[in-house]
């Protein structure tokens, strides 16, 4: 679904962008960029370009736009649309560790690598290994972020098409079931 398709204006924002990092004449990429970012507002993706022209010293590649992009949204919409980061998702994790009452998180990400954890684990831990328990939930919380991430990313990429992929995937002859990383999907009522 393509939310503002001004391919003109578009074209525009990204060749200011290209020409700010000196890349005005890479035509070919101008169109890369343009067709990978096709879906993303206009007004958003000329926020992002202008907040990247003055942070970066290199052109930024699609994924610096799209999380540039994903800050600037996360801002207006608020801190729910956002992941907290480890800090902010600490401060939570160790309040709650502390008191006795239930804890109520931000995010349910936090929330669940609590749960993963274990919020006795925190709570009973002995200081002696506070510092391991804290390492053992960062990397807990860590990877639940980025398999979230990952999801979203996934998501969007797949969208309606869906079934055509399982379809491919389903097909012996395909190219990622013959490289050995992903397996064909079994036949229904096997």
């Amino acid at each position: 679904m393509t939310y503002n398709n001004d391919t003109e204006q578009r074209s525009q924002i990204l060749a200011m962008l290209f020409g700010a990092f000196g890349k005005a004449d890479d035509a070919n990429r101008i169109v890369i960029y343009a067709k990978m970012l096709e879906e993303m507002p206009v007004t958003l993706l000329s926020k992002a370009a202008k907040r990247l022209i003055l942070e970066k010293q290199f052109l930024p590649s699609i994924a610096e736009i799209i999380a540039a992009a994903k800050s600037i949204a996360a801002e207006v919409q608020g801190t729910e649309a956002r992941l907290p980061d480890w800090q902010e998702a600490w401060a939570e994790i160790d309040a709650a560790a502390r008191s006795s009452e239930k804890p109520i998180f931000s995010h349910p990400l936090i929330a669940l690598a609590v749960k993963t954890y274990g919020l006795n684990n925190l709570r009973y831990c002995d200081s002696s290994n506070y510092s391991t328990a804290h390492a053992q939930v960062r990397r807990i919380y860590d990877n639940l972020c980025k398999r979230y991430t990952d999801k979203s990313i996934n998501t969007f990429v797949i969208g309606d098409s869906r079934g055509e992929i399982a379809a491919a995937l389903k097909n012996a002859g395909a190219g990622l079931v013959k490289i050995g990383n992903v397996k064909a999907l079994p036949e229904a009522g096997r």
